[in-house]
């Protein structure tokens, strides 16, 4: 039962210690504070003083007892630099107390002073080394091989360690992590005498021989590494990080057939693996299967056009322009990059190349079309403008097969049904609700023909209508669609109106863009669009159509519409959630990652973490999966369950891979928003140890040690 004492008597027995303490007599000075000590809430300064007492008693060991309990009130609160004095203060007393010189170094370390918790811990070794401790010692090198990763001695010496504790697959483990550690070195000699270490120890070991296959590269002794990885996949057969580096051998030997065979393998297991496809594109455009390897690209460079990552898209694009041939779809895609981004060197360079090749193939209308824009780049060229004077009279057909309109550059019979094709696909995108698509159409086609009217007629309402849609806020657009659904049926279709009335009536819905459509090429420039069945799912399209729905009801319910929008939304959710569980079913774990990210963008936290939870069956994200339930949590201020969540997290990756320190970054940024600022700075510290260039660890603990000094 608690003590409790009125303010009276504490004030009486406050006033009785200080008497006692004047008078020298300690143990009664000692009682009476002891009085006044509450059970369940330590007073510091009271305590503090009771362990002064204690010394001047000469009792050193009541001392440390009662100054061991302020460090640890102070650390239970995160406390950790007051906790860090407490425990200075009892090494004095005791230089001798291991525990309290290991706290010590655990705190300096937390706190992000790496240097003085090394020094700490390899103090506290010598002493452990005297006294043939070999737990313990296995204890300080595993604190030591965390704290700074970079450190191999520490790890080659924890090594010996559980060796001689008959602990093999942890001693070949932390060989494996020192040699790694040096793999980078110019002389990796030092490297390659700890792998043979690891491989006495226990044969055959898997990470042991995926070090020795990079130390065999890195020597270029590469037939050695391939026979390694071709022994060592006949036992692991299944290792997609065994395949990958097979695979990679295979290239840089050239050996490209092979190379193909194995990123088939990786790509049908996971087509969601950008690496595999990459470099399986790459084989088969050295095995010069470009119209196999353009299939696999296109929709990576849909992608990261979609994600503004033009440089990238370019990249992977240029991997195909400058082959053993110039693959032409590839040539024009880019054509059309440069165009649309007003790129006007790159986009020139590309036309001259285009015209060449062209050239080569005797291609006289596609000729015309890459001279016209060059004119247009550059109309000071004399020379370009007689070669375009002089195709274009050889290519026009008869007057009286086409009558131009006044004003326009003349157009045959192929054109106009290029434009006709080109214009009706624009259409379509419109009544889709694929906007962007048709200006990226529209916008195509005019470089073509840049004179003809249709086009730039429908350009440019398309733009103006556009323009008008951005000035208007989502609030005004949400609200039009809830007046419009109040409205009786009767009054909700429109009349017929002009063009660009009806463009815009197509354009005031939420658009709808599918990666694989965006920058879509023309007919005339490109083949058709590359599908894969495998990463675009066949109810993606209606995901993207309800949620563009669930986003405008969240709106209105974040805006405290009615209570009728609160239902609607519930309910519209449920639906979707049923249509999709009725189409894939839990065990899709792409679309369930997805539709979770989705969720998560519109602040739906709630059935976000349910789609995370499902697609967290999936081994390969499922530590991903945990982080995101855990910032769902964390959206929400329930930092309880956001911690527990990181924590699972955590538990799933490999101590010190990369993945480990991201989730660590991660949990620190979580305790600086829990106000413990001190676990936040450990955790930044060790971070910055493993990569001082990540993120904004740097100026994040650079921050806090300012907030703390």
């Amino acid at each position: 039962m608690d003590k409790v004492i009125s303010k009276k008597e504490r004030q009486v027995s406050l006033e009785a210690a200080d008497k006692f303490v004047k008078a020298g007599k300690y143990l009664e000075a000692i009682r009476e504070y002891e009085k006044v000590q509450e059970e369940d809430n330590l007073d510091v300064n009271l305590t503090n003083l009771i362990g002064d007492l204690y010394l001047r008693l000469g009792k050193g060991e009541k001392a440390i007892q009662t100054f061991q309990s302020i460090a640890n009130h102070y650390e239970a609160k995160g406390q950790y630099s007051q906790s860090l004095a407490i425990y200075k203060k009892i090494t004095k007393i005791n230089p001798n107390d291991i525990p309290a010189a290991i706290k010590m170094a655990d705190l300096y370390g937390q706190l992000g002073f790496s240097s003085e918790a090394k020094a700490g811990y390899l103090k506290v070794a010598e002493r452990l080394e005297k006294d043939h401790h070999t737990k313990g010692l296995i204890f300080i090198y595993e604190k030591l091989s965390k704290l700074d990763r970079t450190d191999f001695r520490s790890k080659v010496r924890l090594a010996d360690l559980y060796a001689k504790e008959g602990a093999a697959e942890e001693a070949v483990e932390m060989l494996n992590e020192a040699a790694e550690s040096l793999l980078e070195s110019p002389d990796p000699s030092e490297a390659e005498r700890l792998l043979s270490r690891a491989n006495t120890l226990k044969k055959g070991h898997l990470r042991t021989a995926q070090n020795y296959i990079e130390l065999m590269k890195k020597r270029n002794r590469r037939a050695e590494a391939v026979v390694l990885a071709e022994e060592s996949l006949r036992h692991h057969p299944d290792n997609l990080n065994l395949l990958s580096q097979l695979g990679g051998l295979y290239m840089e030997e050239e050996l490209y057939r092979k190379a193909e065979e194995i990123f088939s393998r990786l790509y049908a297991k996971d087509p969601n693996d950008i690496n595999a496809r990459v470099r399986l594109g790459y084989t088969l455009i050295n095995l010069r299967k470009l119209d196999q390897a353009y299939d696999l690209y296109e929709p990576l460079v849909n992608t990261l056009l979609s994600k503004n990552r033009e440089d990238k898209a370019v990249g992977l694009l240029g991997i195909l322009v400058m082959g053993r041939e110039v693959y032409l779809p590839a040539l024009e895609k880019l054509a059309v990059i440069y165009k649309s981004k007003n790129q006007r060197e790159n986009l020139e360079t590309a036309l001259r190349v285009l015209l060449q090749e062209y050239k080569k193939k005797g291609l006289r209308q596609k000729i015309m079309v890459v001279l016209r824009e060059l004119v247009e780049l550059r109309p000071d060229d004399s020379a370009l403008a007689d070669e375009f004077a002089h195709v274009g009279s050889e290519v026009r057909p008869p007057l009286e097969e086409v009558r131009p309109e006044p004003g326009t550059a003349q157009t045959s019979r192929q054109d106009k049904e290029v434009i006709r094709v080109n214009l009706a696909k624009a259409d379509l995108c419109l009544q889709q609700g694929l906007g962007r698509n048709a200006k990226r159409i529209l916008e195509n086609l005019l470089l073509l023909y840049p004179h003809e009217q249709a086009v730039v007629r429908k350009l440019e309402a398309l733009k103006k209508v556009q323009a008008q849609l951005a000035q208007e806020n989502i609030p005004d657009l949400v609200e039009k669609v809830a007046a419009l659904e109040r409205r009786p049926e009767k009054t909700r279709r429109p009349a017929a109106k002009p063009e660009e009335d009806k463009i815009g009536a197509e354009l005031s819905a939420k658009e709808k863009v599918t990666s694989a459509e965006l920058f879509g090429g023309l007919d005339i420039l490109s083949g058709p669009l590359a599908f894969d069945e495998k990463l675009y799912p066949d109810v993606a399209e209606r995901i993207v159509e309800e949620l563009a729905m669930i986003e405008a009801i969240t709106f209105q319910q974040q805006k405290k519409d009615t209570a009728v929008v609160e239902k609607e939304l519930a309910d519209i959710i449920r639906d979707f959630r049923r249509d999709v569980d009725k189409k894939i079913g839990p065990s899709n774990q792409d679309v369930r990652y997805s539709l979770g990210m989705a969720f998560y963008d519109q602040g739906l936290f709630e059935e976000a973490v349910e789609e995370f939870k499902l697609a967290a069956a999936d081994e390969r994200r499922k530590a991903d999966c945990f982080s995101l339930i855990s910032l769902c949590f964390r959206r929400r201020k329930d930092y309880v369950r956001a911690l527990d969540w990181l924590n699972q997290a955590l538990a799933l990756v490999k101590e010190g891979s990369s993945q480990s320190f991201v989730l660590k970054y991660e949990l620190a940024a979580l305790f600086e928003e829990m106000e413990q600022k001190d676990k936040a700075l450990g955790l930044f510290s060790e971070v910055k140890g493993w990569n001082s260039r990540f993120r904004d660890v740097t100026r994040r603990i650079k921050t806090l040690k300012m907030s703390a000094g």
